[in-house]
């Protein structure tokens, strides 16, 4: 089992900005907390993509997913509603 990186609260104030969830037009990320969970896990580890737990998918299909996301700006867009809630919260 793998240990999540959000909170549930960290989750709850950005799935709404993550692309593929339902309503969204294209097809639908199959576990989109658990991909950003593996996004996390590599910057947190400073691991190469290659030594990614299996777990959490391929990992050249997670590398090739947070690909699309970055130059989308999907994670800026996700970094700042979270700096947001942090400067909120002090």
């Amino acid at each position: 089992m793998i240990r999540r990186e959000l909170t549930d609260g960290q989750w709850l104030r950005i799935q709404h900005l993550v692309p593929g969830k339902e309503g969204d037009k294209g097809r639908h990320g199959e576990d989109n907390r658990l991909f950003v969970d593996a996004v996390l896990w590599i910057a947190r580890a400073g691991a190469p993509w290659r030594d990614m737990p299996p777990a959490f998918g391929h990992w050249n299909s997670v590398f090739q997913r947070f690909r699309r996301w970055a130059k989308k700006g999907v994670w800026e867009h996700i970094f700042n509603a979270l700096m947001e809630s942090l400067t909120s919260n002090t």
